[in-house]
């Protein structure tokens, strides 16, 4: 009994000359450093000396151990001591730190930990031994490291990043790392990648990534990257419908479905436009769908006009090139057709004075849709390069007078001519109207009403004996009968349209009178006789006949200002235009918009 007590109270005895460090529940406390070089000691025995706290006065966070001349204190989650003799009474307590994603690091065997984010700033720890370290973050090359209750500063290039496969995948960690195409052998930066983003490598090239995305060739730096437990998940965009190619006009985030950022693009990156969702326009970044503002891209070359362009392709260009250049164009919903498909305007300028260019209100005559957005696309891009085209300053003409564009009136029956029976709703309707399955003759809306004669145009004297629904001639049970007609007549009463030209396909003519009289019919005269010039088209000699129901008379009729049908290629049959007229239907139109607007500006 007596030596069993005796070696208990030895073994206490000894138990107690060993220094013990306090546990996580002990209270921490602050104090100054009062030297510029504490030593830091990385076991309670204080042997060897693994670097130096530094900055007399300095406030740190410890705690007490049970040997009163020794401190412990916390650097990347590791406990680390120093002698308290080193400590002065703190006159602050350091606010909480927030923490961020949480790595594993390994110093190089002398490393440097600053107090701010350049390696030129105050030095809050400097070792001589290579050490591990829990990091909080990264930011601009630096690991985040907690230094006794403060944020410190650890150099990516001080770390020992095993990056040990040559093919592996690579988490971005810095808040931007540079993105580099490799093209004739050299890097050309094309933009960068976002924290978080993660890539599958294929091999390191002296201090850089590599990779291929897309048959292009792309490198990232080493430096603000991490190894990766989880693959890159590649997700392509959908093939396009309509290919464009397009600008970067401007450093631009890159977002991913969520919204998150996942890289930026460089100012003159050319991308192929896969589709648009709101304001964002679709592409890919690096092989997978991405998405980017429609305002920070321009175009050179939108719209292909040598072939039939249907209405959900006019619908998707009015849509962006509206989302592209906001500041200059707006898109107006102003109707629907009968079967609810979208009858859309389009302003391009920024000019207080109004005129109006109007399509397709006959379904076969669907070229003209492909000149008016012809015009919006050529003329966007000029306003937009305050570039001249066919003789005209485009900014300074649109600036003075803007042009509203209604490139499809009557989309139903364009669909029918386009898509036959299937692709309407009332195609059987129409089978029976039309009696025949062949719609290339078709010039009325989807139930069998023309709407160039549904307008209030003198409409009850029409008189052609069609007393119901036809492919061609039927003027409606009443006028404006159409919702499509309607949408044209409220959108003209919104606005104080300065002159119309309603675009029609067949007879390279213009129809322009509708009894005028007076300053009014030479004003008209003298304008048609400038269209004349510029297009070469006949100009239809006055003819008194009281009801035609068309757009451009009662435009004429209801605002007392130019309206002219433009039919603009020869006769072509009870059938649409054919495609090969194309390039001169283009060269004889390509600058009516402009000069139209140009008179416009010119006359009081």
């Amino acid at each position: 009994m007596k030596k069993s007590l005796l070696l208990f109270l030895f073994l206490i005895g000894i138990s107690l000359s060993i220094p013990q460090q306090s546990s996580a529940n002990d209270p921490i406390l602050h104090g100054q450093l009062t030297s510029d070089q504490v030593p830091l000691y990385s076991t309670i025995e204080m042997t060897n000396a693994v670097g130096n706290l530094e900055g007399a006065s300095n406030t740190v966070q410890y705690q007490l151990t049970q040997n009163s001349s020794i401190v412990q204190v916390s650097i990347g989650g590791k406990i680390f001591f120093i002698e308290s003799r080193f400590l002065a009474p703190a006159n602050k307590v350091l606010p909480d730190v927030e923490s961020g994603t949480e790595r594993q690091i390994t110093s190089k065997s002398s490393f440097t930990i600053f107090g701010q984010k350049s390696s030129t700033s105050n030095v809050l720890v400097r070792g001589n031994s290579a050490l591990s370290f829990t990091t909080i973050g990264y930011e601009n090359g630096f690991f985040k490291v907690l230094v006794a209750g403060k944020i410190g500063y650890f150099p990516g290039n001080d770390d020992n990043i095993s990056f040990s496969k040559p093919a592996m995948s690579i988490q971005v960690i810095d808040t931007k790392v540079p993105l580099y195409e490799i093209r004739n052998g050299n890097r050309v930066q094309v933009g960068a990648v976002a924290s978080g983003y993660i890539f599958n490598r294929e091999k390191e090239v002296t201090g850089y990534h590599q990779f291929v995305a897309k048959g292009k060739t792309y490198q990232i730096p080493l430096k603000g990257t991490w190894p990766s437990s989880t693959s890159a998940i590649i997700k392509p965009a959908a093939k396009p419908m309509f290919p464009a190619s397009v600008r970067v006009e401007q450093e631009t985030a890159v977002t991913n479905s969520t919204g998150q950022t996942i890289g930026y693009l460089s100012r003159g990156n050319m991308l192929t436009l896969h589709n648009f969702s709101k304001d964002k326009g679709v592409i890919e970044f690096l092989g997978s769908i991405a998405y980017l503002p429609l305002k920070n891209v321009t175009h050179s070359n939108l719209v292909q006009p040598k072939k039939n362009i249907s209405h959900r392709e006019m619908s998707y260009w009015m849509q962006v090139v509206a989302g592209m250049y906001p500041e200059f164009t707006k898109l107006e919903l102003i109707g629907k057709s009968v079967e609810g498909r979208a009858i859309y305007a389009l302003r391009v300028g920024n000019g207080k004075k109004e005129i109006l260019f109007d399509a397709s209100m006959h379904a076969r005559e669907h070229m003209t849709t492909n000149v008016l957005l012809e015009m919006i696309d050529n003329y966007s891009i000029h306003y937009n390069n305050k570039t001249s085209f066919a003789g005209y300053n485009v900014k300074t003409v649109l600036d003075q007078t803007s042009i509203w564009f209604v490139p499809m009136m009557n989309p139903d029956g364009v669909t029918l001519v386009q898509g036959g029976q299937g692709a309407v709703k009332n195609g059987a309707l129409a089978r029976k109207i039309n009696g025949s399955s062949n719609f290339a003759r078709w010039k009325a809306n989807v139930r069998g009403v023309d709407l160039n004669k549904n307008f209030d145009a003198g409409w009850s004297y029409i008189n052609n004996n069609i007393t119901k629904p036809n492919w061609m001639g039927y003027r409606g049970p009443r006028a404006f009968s159409e919702p499509e007609a309607v949408a044209l007549k409220h959108f003209v009463e919104k606005h104080n349209f300065m002159s119309n030209v309603s675009y029609h396909s067949s007879g390279q003519v213009l129809y322009w009178f509708n009894f005028q009289a007076g300053a009014q019919l030479s004003r008209d005269v003298q304008y048609v006789n400038q269209l004349k010039s510029i297009t070469g088209y006949s100009i239809v000699p006055p003819y008194y006949r009281k009801g035609t129901g068309s757009s451009a008379d009662w435009f004429i009729k209801v605002t007392k200002m130019p309206g002219v049908t433009v039919e603009i290629a020869p006769y072509a049959g009870e059938a649409p235009v054919p495609i090969s007229y194309w390039d001169r239907i283009w060269k004889q139109n390509h600058k009516v918009g402009l000069h139209a607007a140009n008179e416009a500006w010119k006359r009081k």
